[in-house]
């Protein structure tokens, strides 16, 4: 492929060339190009990090909106696969809360964390339970405790001797 190289600068120096094309850098890609959604975009007439987002889908059928520069780099999560779609890739696993029935994708430990401490619902639905008044655990019912009743004596009380002249007799102060 020939490349052009833009105008030259405001102090006479060559400008630096055009990026490839994305069909010309990163061909591996081009199968994962959503064919329909993606309107009059193609992949020969875009550069290989350009900021423009497209629509991609994955051989299985998942389909997602992506910025074409973000998808031509290597994370970590793409092992290696330029073209490797997040969700084939996803590392997590669904774990569904036995009380409420909600589930969400969590690592595997932290799955078996939430097993091992026996958490019966996520957040959103424990905040609900607890404000309905539901506060009482099942595997323990609400105890009564007797809380002692308040002592009527006044600590430290000294006693003020009767032949004290009152100029010296002590001011009781209480807090």
């Amino acid at each position: 492929m020939k490349t052009h190289s833009a105008p030259a600068g405001p102090s006479g120096t060559p400008g630096r060339p055009y990026s490839r094309s994305l069909a010309d850098a990163h061909p591996a890609l081009l199968p994962t190009w959503h064919p329909d959604r993606n309107g009059s975009l193609r992949p020969d007439r875009i550069a290989s990090q350009s900021n423009i987002t497209a629509w991609w889908r994955c051989p299985t059928g998942h389909e997602w909106r992506e910025k074409i520069a973000q998808r031509a780099t290597m994370p970590k999560w793409k092992n290696g696969d330029v073209a490797a779609c997040r969700q084939c890739t996803d590392p997590r696993v669904p774990f569904t809360y036995p009380a409420c029935g909600c589930t969400v994708k969590v690592t595997t430990k932290a799955a078996e964390r939430r097993r091992a401490k026996g958490h019966p619902r996520c957040l959103p639905c424990h905040i609900t339970w607890w404000t309905d008044g539901q506060n009482t655990h099942p595997a323990r019912p609400a105890q009564t405790v007797e809380i002692p009743a308040p002592k009527t004596t006044v600590p430290n009380e000294v006693p003020v001797p009767a032949d004290l002249p009152p100029h010296h007799r002590l001011v009781e102060c209480r807090f």
